[in-house]
């Protein structure tokens, strides 16, 4: 997850920290848009296709309206552990969280009949923290101008690669996102205008017992110092019951 918009907060300060993870990601090989049958043995919604009645646009906008709903005392984006996993969960979709820029390692437990959003690599702007940016398609600009800069991306499925990905970027529709008090962006409490942008899968239900969810992303240029720059590495260890 890309949170272009989190100027207040500091997730794209470039400290050493940073620097290390992004020039250690980009050394790992990506997948760009490779066929691989792994994407029909896991269970792959296809990117047109409407999972549980919405399209991939609309689940991309639920999921942050999720994300940005939970204080950030105890929002899964920036939960280290994967103990905050399962909070605000609702519907037949399980939302994956990423990181504000960095590797983690997540354990988490989820139901077996819930589908699993995963998102790989995005952006959103939207006019809290952005209020220059007041019609959709500004926003809209805002958000593909950061994804157009994407140069690695890659998802594992207990060992399997899923292929195809670059098939996978998602524009939302314009939705509102309602930021509460103690919000993960330091706004005050408001509803805003949103548009988000980037890579998702959505999986079908995985079987009952222990399954390992990596995903990974590096947008900008690895070899400068520089507020564009950004990579994550999340690993997720889910026990499904």
């Amino acid at each position: 997850m890309n949170y272009k918009l989190q100027k207040a907060v500091t997730i794209f300060a470039i400290t050493l920290f940073a620097i290390a993870i992004i020039n250690s990601i980009s050394k790992i090989p990506f997948v760009h848009a490779q066929e691989d049958s792994a994407s029909g043995i896991l269970g792959l919604f296809p990117p047109d296709s409407e999972p549980y009645g919405l399209t991939y646009g609309e689940w991309t906008a639920k999921w942050w309206q999720w994300a940005f709903s939970i204080p950030e005392a105890v929002n899964p984006t920036i939960d280290d552990t994967g103990m905050n996993c399962a909070n605000n969960q609702s519907g037949p979709v399980w939302f994956l969280a990423g990181t504000n820029g960095g590797a983690v390692t997540r354990e988490c437990t989820i139901p077996s009949d819930k589908g699993i959003l995963i998102p790989i690599i995005n952006a959103l702007c939207d006019s809290a923290t952005e209020p220059a940016l007041d019609t959709e398609a500004e926003l809209r600009a805002c958000a593909k101008a950061d994804q157009d800069t994407v140069i690695g991306k890659e998802v594992t499925v207990d060992g399997l690669n899923v292929g195809n990905l670059d098939s996978y970027r998602f524009q939302s529709p314009l939705f509102n996102l309602t930021f509460p008090e103690n919000n993960v962006v330091g706004v005050a409490p408001q509803t805003a205008k949103a548009v988000s942008d980037g890579f998702w899968i959505l999986l079908e239900p995985l079987s009952p017992g222990s399954h390992e969810i990596h995903f990974k992303g590096l947008l900008g240029d690895p070899t400068a110092t520089g507020t564009a720059n950004f990579a994550l590495d999340v690993r997720y260890l889910l026990t499904v019951v």
